[in-house]
Formats: structure tokens, C-alpha cells, sequence
């Protein structure tokens, strides 16, 4: 083992200078390791963002889509409209906010989509309201799931990023 040691100092004395470009290219490799660490961080904290926003959205929309399904589900010809019955406050936030504020263009065009038959819906008294419209409202609502989830970020995506 102490032959082998001796070996490489021996040649590293007498390659000076191929020492000294090795050790500058593990320097910059040093260099590059640390900044693509770095760039990965900053786009998992981007898209944990993101993500949380996702999730924001869902909650929100799943909540008032529930409640929404089982107004629908117990209607009766005396009750009163949906939209006299239920607290609307954090959908219509959703309905004021910018496109610049949705996680993509095509989550924000499903939900304005999905609110417009909503709207429609809620607008109904019992009688007026048909059951193809409750199957409408499901295939409006899984568009929109569909276009946020499918903003969610990964770590695979990450990767995929970053070789780009």
C-alpha cells in the first residue's frame, strides 16, 4: 500500500502541471455540482408553491362541489334556490382572482367554465333543474381537476427541467 502512495506522489511531482489542471477541472466540477444543487432547491421550493396552491384551489372547489352534489341530491319541489343556502364566500374569491394568479391558463378557463353552469344551476328553482345538468356539472368539475392536478410538480419533473 505504501509503494502505491509513494507511486502517485512521485508522479504528481513530476506532472506538475497535469496536477494543476486536474485540480482546477474538480474545482469546476465542484462548482457546477453546487450550483445545480442550488438551481434544484430553488425549483423545489417553487414548485412545493405551487403545489400548495393546487391543493388550495382543490380544497376549495371540492368543498363547494360536495355541497353542491348533495343540495342537487336532496332537492324537493318546495326548497329554496342553492344559491340562497350556501356560503359562496371562498369560491368567489376564486372567481375575482386574475388568470395570472392560477396555477395555469387552462385550470382558470375550466373553472370559469365549471362556474358558468354553476351559475346556471344555482339560478334554477327544483323544478327547473334536470338531472342531466347534475352530470354536466360532474364532467365540468373533472375538466377542472384534471387542468390543476395536472400542474402539480414532482421530483421527476425537476429532473426533467433541469436537463433541459
Amino acid at each position: 500500500m505504501d509503494e502505491i502512495v509513494e507511486a502517485i506522489f512521485d508522479w504528481t511531482e513530476k506532472h506538475a502541471g497535469l496536477a494543476a489542471w486536474i485540480a482546477a477541472g474538480i474545482a469546476v466540477a465542484a462548482i457546477y455540482i453546487g450550483w445545480v444543487a442550488l438551481r434544484l432547491e430553488n425549483e423545489r421550493i417553487k414548485n412545493n408553491e405551487i403545489n400548495a396552491k393546487v391543493d388550495r384551489f382543490l380544497e376549495i372547489i371540492s368543498r363547494f362541489d360536495t355541497k353542491l352534489q348533495k343540495y342537487i341530491d336532496e332537492l324537493r319541489g318546495d326548497d329554496e334556490r342553492f344559491g340562497d343556502v350556501i356560503d359562496k364566500r371562498a369560491i368567489t374569491r376564486l372567481i375575482e382572482m386574475n388568470v395570472t394568479e392560477w396555477p395555469n391558463v387552462d385550470s382558470f378557463n375550466a373553472f370559469h367554465e365549471y362556474w358558468e353552469l354553476v351559475t346556471k344551476i344555482l339560478e334554477k328553482t327544483p323544478e327547473e333543474l334536470k338531472t342531466s345538468q347534475r352530470d354536466h356539472v360532474r364532467i365540468y368539475y373533472w375538466n377542472l381537476e384534471y387542468h390543476l392536478s395536472k400542474e402539480r410538480k414532482t421530483t421527476r419533473n425537476l429532473i426533467d427541467e433541469l436537463m433541459k
